[in-house]
């Protein structure tokens, strides 16, 4: 009741007190006119809360914070520090005016001076961290202090004395003052209010694990180093939460924290015990359901993941925003078909979230969805990795020109960041079979010189710039630079010896033509590559050795290839049965003579 009346007089006194912070006779005898019959308590909370309010008034109408608003408010909290809603109000993270030195200096001054508020110094040392460590350390252990000196607070304020072993934690640890930190969370374990608060265990967990990090390692004796001891402590607190968890009594907010901090403990693992434990108790907790979801992605099981979140989705109402959790886990366990779905009814609710489109185009096109991945991508945000994307669908789509000037769209706004990681040797691979399959030799040799320049031993690139020129027509010269040392550095690649003799061929070394490509055949598998197979008939034929070289032919023939026209080499067939026929004829006339 008594807050009923204090709210009603906090509204009253908004609307009676105006704008005017200096007044001409205290607000309290103001308040005293026009409120009778309230304590004393109520009317220093009611002309805090009466400062407060003038400063906001004078806020919506300057639309600034003067040095003047600002004071009033401090002098409201310093008049009523004990007031919760007032701090709240107060040193919310959305006033800005909160996050200023002068305002931060002078909260500290009053926090200092009233241990006896733990809203006040928690409020007030959480504007301070990391900034202010020192400040903030100060005047969280005043206030830790006086509860502990004032045990009778503890059933009332248990909580806030949790809130400072939370904080001073994170600040011990920053300092590397662990020994501290041991002291406090020992302290604190001694109190029955505190023992076995999950919220207490969690962070002490967390503490010594860190703690054992950095700790020595060095033992004596019969006695157990500091490290052995650290993670000693961290493992029973652990066990603790184990336990509590198993009980049912730990909500879902508690242990989601605990993800993270298993992770970086490196027991991925003991986050999805402690949640399953709690589901024993709580089977259809939908909350904890989703952890257990995330809690599997940490540990590296997508696939159980994606199994969980098919549970969720398919016993529980849901919000669409956790589509994409599912997607994302589809994606991680490559089911590919799982996360297009997932991402597509995410979608449906955010249909402006242009960066998920590149996430559901990648599915797509893992999904043999190359079309659809190509509208996707033209919905998303326009960058080099989307180019990138498109250029795959293009490719799956045996679409090798658009691959290719999707490919140096990318290669052009890369060039413009200066991503030399995406700019790599596998990019420009990728775009020179694009470029080939489109019958654009230009491209691939003017975008892999450059690389024969960074690493000239690289014999990949040194073989297909070098077949390039030789197949398409060009410095001949340079070419043979290339392939021969190619061979020399992989004397037995079949593709490589191909590519050698082909060169001999057109510059009218049959005979060598022949040595390079007998050796060629030996290396590859049986039957040879349909290419191989070709030049290895045209060489035959060269020489003479027709047998071989329709033999060859059809060889070519019974192997499937993207790079051979078979029309082409059945022509080849044809004209050499022909010929044969004539020599056959020519033969038989001879004869007749």
């Amino acid at each position: 009741m008594k807050m009923i009346i204090l709210t009603i007089n906090f509204m009253l006194l908004v609307s009676l007190c105006g704008a005017d912070i200096t007044t001409d006779y205290p607000l309290s005898d103001k308040i005293e006119r026009r409120t009778p019959g309230l304590t004393e308590k109520d009317r220093d909370d009611a002309a805090s809360f009466a400062l407060y309010a003038s400063a906001i008034d004078s806020f919506l109408k300057k639309r600034k914070f003067d040095e003047g608003s600002v004071k009033a408010i401090l002098e409201s909290v310093e008049k009523a520090p004990d007031s919760k809603e007032l701090i709240q109000l107060t040193f919310s993270r959305g006033n800005k005016f909160a996050q200023s030195p002068e305002f931060i200096e002078r909260a500290y001054e009053i926090a200092k001076l009233n241990p006896q508020s733990p809203s006040l110094a928690i409020s007030a040392a959480s504007l301070m961290i990391p900034k202010e460590n020192a400040k903030a350390r100060e005047i969280l252990e005043n206030a830790k202090n006086y509860m502990e000196d004032h045990e009778e607070r503890f059933e009332k304020e248990s909580n806030a004395y949790i809130a400072f072993v939370v904080l001073l934690a994170e600040i011990y640890s920053s300092d590397n003052d662990f020994r501290s930190g041991d002291r406090m969370f020992r302290r604190a374990a001694s109190y029955k209010q505190i023992k076995d608060n999950f919220i207490f265990l969690r962070n002490a967990a967390e503490f010594y694990t860190e703690m054992s990090q950095s700790a020595n390692e060095n033992s004596f004796l019969f006695f157990k180093s500091d490290k052995e001891e650290a993670l000693d402590k961290a493992e029973s607190y652990m066990n603790k939460l184990e336990e509590l968890a198993s009980s049912g009594e730990s909500p879902a907010p508690n242990l989601a924290p605990l993800i993270k901090f298993y992770k970086t403990a490196g027991t991925p693992e003991r986050a999805v015990k402690i949640i399953l434990s709690s589901l024993l108790a709580k089977p259809d907790d939908k909350e904890l359901l989703i952890l257990l979801a995330d809690a599997y992605n940490e540990e590296d099981a997508p696939s159980l993941a994606l199994r969980t979140w098919k549970q969720i989705f398919a016993h529980h109402k849901i919000h669409p925003r956790f589509y994409l959790n599912m997607g994302i886990t589809a994606m991680k366990a490559q089911r590919f078909k799982d996360a297009v779905d997932a991402l597509e009814k995410y979608l449906i609710a955010y249909p402006d979230n242009k960066s998920i489109y590149y996430s559901l185009a990648v599915a797509q096109l893992n999904a043999g969805e190359a079309a659809k991945a190509i509208t996707s991508i033209a919905k998303s945000q326009e960058n080099y990795e989307s180019d990138y994307i498109k250029a795959m669908a293009y490719l799956k789509l045996n679409d090798y020109r658009n691959s290719m000037l999707s490919l140096i769209t990318a290669q052009r706004r890369a060039t413009a960041k200066n991503d030399q990681n995406f700019l790599n040797r596998a990019f420009y691979l990728t775009l020179a079979f694009a470029a080939d399959k489109a019958g654009e030799p230009e491209t691939i040799i003017k975008n892999l010189s450059p690389l024969i320049e960074k690493n000239p031993d690289d014999h990949e690139i040194l073989n297909f710039i070098g077949y390039t020129i030789v197949d398409k027509g060009g410095d001949m010269q340079k070419a043979e630079e290339y392939l021969r040392k190619a061979v020399k550095l992989q004397p037995e690649n079949p593709a490589y010896l191909d590519s050698l003799a082909w060169l001999c061929y057109k510059k009218g070394d049959m005979k060598e033509a022949l040595s390079l490509i007998k050796k060629s055949l030996s290396n590859d598998l049986d039957p040879a590559d349909a290419v191989i197979s070709d030049h290895a008939g045209d060489i035959f034929a060269a020489n003479g050795d027709m047998k071989n070289a329709v033999k060859y032919w059809q060889n070519a023939l019974s192997v499937y290839s993207t790079e051979l026209k078979p029309e082409t080499v059945q022509k080849k067939i044809k004209d050499a049965a022909k010929d044969a026929a004539k020599d056959a004829a020519k033969d038989a006339a001879k004869d007749a003579l």
